[in-house]
């Protein structure tokens, strides 16, 4: 995504959940080519769609904004989540941020077998939601059970992209 892509999607977080292309044009100072432009990047990426002439923030769009505002909060020792193996001791680690939980899991310190059995039972996401405030992020981690949607959606999350190599 463009600076000037991501500067209009910051924006739209002040004017709602709809939208039409001139409540864009008068908060973003743009010119209207550049502004269409911009607009056309944020559709094809599934940030906003288009309804009937106006335009709605998508769910992907929700969750980066939160992203932005708590993808790098850090919380106390105090509050940090602690994953518990099968047998409910508590893992040597502690997760204080959703920075630490994106490497716990993207590089195996926890199973996905624990991950999962975490969310499953709703401990992970009631962390993310009460201790963080990341109700959005909670929702979409809640809703999968699948260790790489999860890391797509953390890495979404926190504005992370993984570079591969073919």
């Amino acid at each position: 995504m463009g600076v000037g892509s991501k500067r209009l999607l910051k924006l739209l977080s002040n004017v709602g959940t709809e939208f039409s292309f001139n409540d864009l044009l008068n908060i973003s100072g743009l010119s209207s080519s550049t502004l269409r432009k911009y607009v056309k990047e944020l559709v094809g990426m599934g940030y906003i769609v288009e309804k009937n002439g106006r335009y709605v923030i998508s769910e992907k769009a929700k969750l980066v904004l939160e992203g932005e505002k708590l993808g790098h909060k850090i919380v106390s020792r105090d509050a940090a989540y602690l994953f518990t193996d099968e047998k409910g001791l508590p893992l040597p680690l502690v997760i204080d941020s959703v920075e630490k939980l994106y490497i716990a899991v993207r590089y195996g310190f926890v199973s996905s077998e624990i991950v999962i059995e975490h969310i499953t039972r709703g401990y992970l996401t009631k962390w993310l939601s009460e201790v963080l405030g990341a109700h959005i992020l909670a929702k979409h981690i809640s809703n999968t059970k699948n260790i790489e949607e999860i890391l797509k959606i953390l890495e979404e999350y926190i504005g992370y992209h993984v570079q591969t190599t073919r």
